[in-house]
């Protein structure tokens, strides 16, 4: 919200202050005018002269007068005029009751009607994430291209290029491409900046047929409890339809920067669950192990049968298969890719099995794995797991993976059909 703060004094017992008292007085006022301007509340000020420079214009009987100064019964003046920008009331008060120009006179705060100031957009997410986090995804390059920009249908933009130092008067400057290839620049420079609370900078599109107006984009976060507040407030509009035209897509980059670090905080609890089963796979642990799977998963094994189901016939196998595996086994993945969506996650790359004895044959090829976890209400479960090695054709023989960096094959020129 915008505020105009009137500054009133009482012109005769600031004139009896001396030359070197007042300017003590002008200087912590200026200091203090500095500080709101860096955390982005000052919109401006002035100082006015006298009441001796000023006119007054009334209608008295129907016709216009004008008389030097105020009304002559005015004790305390408006000496000076201060623009500020606040959440509320309460945020505007408590910024000016550490103004230095209290010690001269009181203020009188108003907010700015809304109906007279340009259009604008407000917005409020909840993510799970911190707000040291959620402030990094805001000012991080490498992060803003994971979730600037809008989606058309269920496909998201891509931002291809993000200039920006998180420090103010430095440049945000970005390009947003739509799935059909155009690419939309915009520049600004950041206005405040409070790691980890606030963040504001300005936004102006730069090509000519999307508007010249300048907006303000104003980030605040509060934490609540594991949770981050996210609210963004965009100014500056010079129209409706302008703001209009634009609303959907901030709803959309919103949604995106929700899904970001959901998925984020998401992938770290499937990266431990991996992590974990490892654990009591060398532990030769089925019961641990099982904890992971859903009572209805299915298993497409790289031993027979080929299809298992239920979490029950999936213990059972594993039960039948360490009495043969050596006392001592390690358990390893690599080349993991996780891949979130929702309430899915689908893991897929490399697992072996690192037996103490090196020659044991359960060490020597690395398996191909795909595992699907669902989301339940209690927590992330395994609903589908495939595990195979690739086989050679023209012998119907395993085509084993010893070695990942080399992705190599049957030689099929020898082959000839019959």
């Amino acid at each position: 919200m915008k505020f105009l703060c009137l500054g009133y004094l009482n012109e005769a017992g600031w004139n009896l202050k001396s030359k070197k008292e007042i300017d003590q007085i002008m200087s912590e006022c200026l200091a203090y005018d500095e500080e709101l301007k860096q955390d982005g509340h000052f919109l401006g000020g002035h100082c006015l002269q006298g009441a001796a420079d000023s006119r007054t214009v009334k209608i008295e009987n129907g016709e216009v007068t004008v008389t030097d100064g105020p009304y002559p019964e005015t004790k305390e003046l408006i000496g000076g005029v201060l623009y500020l920008r606040a959440r509320d009331m309460d945020k505007a008060q408590a910024l000016i009751s550490k103004h230095p120009g209290l010690g001269v006179g009181p203020f009188e705060i108003r907010p700015v009607e809304w109906t007279t100031e340009a259009p604008t957009l407000s917005f409020h997410r909840t993510v799970p994430s911190s707000s040291e986090r959620v402030f990094r995804s805001l000012t991080d390059p490498n992060e803003l291209r994971n979730w600037w920009g809008p989606r058309t249908g269920k496909t998201d933009w891509t931002t291809p290029s993000v200039e920006f130092t998180p420090e103010r008067g430095a440049i945000f400057r970005t390009c947003i491409r739509s799935p059909e290839g155009a690419e939309f620049w915009a520049q600004g420079e950041v206005v405040s900046i409070e790691p980890g609370r606030r963040l504001s900078f300005t936004h102006k599109w730069e090509q000519q047929d999307t508007g010249s107006e300048e907006k303000l984009l104003t980030f605040e976060l509060d934490e609540l409890g594991e949770n981050t507040s996210v609210r963004l407030r965009i100014e500056g509009f010079q129209s409706e339809s302008s703001r209009a035209t634009e609303a959907e897509g901030w709803h959309e980059c919103m949604d995106r920067l929700v899904e970001y670090l959901r998925g984020e905080d998401d992938e770290a609890v499937v990266r431990a669950l991996v992590a974990e089963w490892s654990k009591h796979v060398a532990a030769k642990d089925s019961e641990k192990m099982m904890e992971q799977y859903h009572e209805d998963v299915v298993l497409y094994d790289a031993i027979p049968p080929y299809k298992t189901v239920g979490r029950d016939a999936v213990k059972k196998a594993w039960d039948s298969c360490f009495p043969h595996m050596p006392d001592k086994c390690g358990s390893e993945h690599r080349d993991l890719e996780f891949k979130i969506s929702g309430d899915l996650a689908v893991v897929n790359g490399l697992h072996r099995f690192r037996p103490e004895a090196e020659e044991h044959p359960c060490g020597k090829s690395y398996l191909r794995i795909t595992v699907v976890f669902q989301r339940f209400r209690e927590g992330w479960r395994v609903v589908h797991e495939h595990v195979s090695n690739p086989f050679n054709p023209l012998n119907n023989q395993v085509w084993s993976i010893e070695n990942p960096e080399v992705l190599d094959q049957p030689d099929y020129s020898s082959f000839s059909p019959s």
